[in-house]
């Protein structure tokens, strides 16, 4: 118990969802987020554009893809699993290979507009082979449009 003490003792309470908030802020020389960035317009519209496209993703098209896929357009469990994880797989890769980039061309910008006219080609796309007769090949190509742009 007195370990326990011993280690929780800068802690207001045992149930701190940061326990080591206390150690960062004694180790950091400056901080990372400013208030004077979160006063700046661009980046709340950043945040917020951000955070709208991720609720209207997760919340509306997330959790009925899978059951359209297996009911309006009878595909099997396995092949409605594979095509509704195209998002997180290709999201994922898309991001660590766009971030390495920038990093080292140091040019976000060009990037940032490349991503935007892919996501929009990927939006023509859905909506051309939005209907039943559009194979599941289709399906899977405006995905990975949709998704390997819309991290960059």
């Amino acid at each position: 118990m007195e370990l326990v003490n011993k280690y929780y003792s800068h802690r207001k309470s045992l149930f701190d969802p940061f326990p080591t908030l206390g150690d960062v802020e004694k180790g950091c020389s400056y901080t990372l987020f400013t208030l004077r960035l979160f006063k700046n317009r661009t980046v709340i519209a950043g945040c917020l554009l951000g955070f709208f496209y991720s609720m209207a993703y997760y919340l509306s098209l997330q959790p009925y893809f899978y059951s359209y896929l297996m009911v309006a357009r009878n595909t099997g469990s396995v092949a409605a699993g594979h095509i509704t994880l195209t998002f997180s797989f290709v999201a994922t890769v898309s991001s660590i290979v766009i971030s390495l980039v920038i990093k080292y061309t140091k040019h976000y910008k060009y990037y940032m507009v490349g991503g935007i006219l892919i996501y929009m080609l990927g939006i023509g796309i859905m909506l051309r082979y939005r209907n039943i007769d559009s194979s599941n090949t289709q399906v899977v190509a405006c995905k990975i449009s949709n998704n390997s742009s819309a991290e960059s």
